[in-house]
């Protein structure tokens, strides 16, 4: 192995909980320390997701500064996408918003009893994409 891809997703502790991730932030830390202390991992990169639920452009710009500021070789950049037959469409798509589901899976930390938060809006979402994409470039990402 000569290469990692961390999928991190959020620098957040509560949006990782909130979006269902099997991971925590300190986790997420300790993995990065592992990975930039292996001399035999050339290159490593780590991804983020926007759009998650309880997400905002503060905590979104906060975790983009965290990212670059542990210097991965490349960070990717995804805009989270709710579609049917997905948990995260099980999830939204079941019941309306502040409401509860009334299943679990074992796949995921999803409970599908417990209320949602709002996914940003499709404004706040696209102002995400944009930050990501000038504050990246302006750290000297592609």
């Amino acid at each position: 192995v000569n290469r990692v891809s961390l999928g991190l997703q959020s620098f957040d502790a509560e949006v990782l909980r909130w979006a269902g991730r099997g991971h925590t932030l300190e986790q997420s830390r300790a993995a990065i320390k592992a990975v930039r202390s292996n001399r035999g991992v050339k290159r490593w990169s780590l991804d983020l997701i926007s759009g998650m639920p309880g997400l905002t452009t503060k905590v979104w710009s906060d975790s983009l500064k965290e990212a670059i500021d542990v210097t991965p070789h490349h960070i990717s950049i995804y805009d989270l996408q709710v579609e049917e037959g997905t948990l995260f469409g099980t999830w939204y798509n079941a019941s309306p918003r502040g409401k509860v589901g009334n299943n679990r899976t074992l796949s995921s930390n999803l409970d599908l009893r417990t209320p949602r938060l709002e996914l940003p809006s499709e404004e706040d979402s696209a102002e995400m994409f944009h930050m990501a994409s000038e504050t990246l470039q302006d750290a000297g990402y592609e």
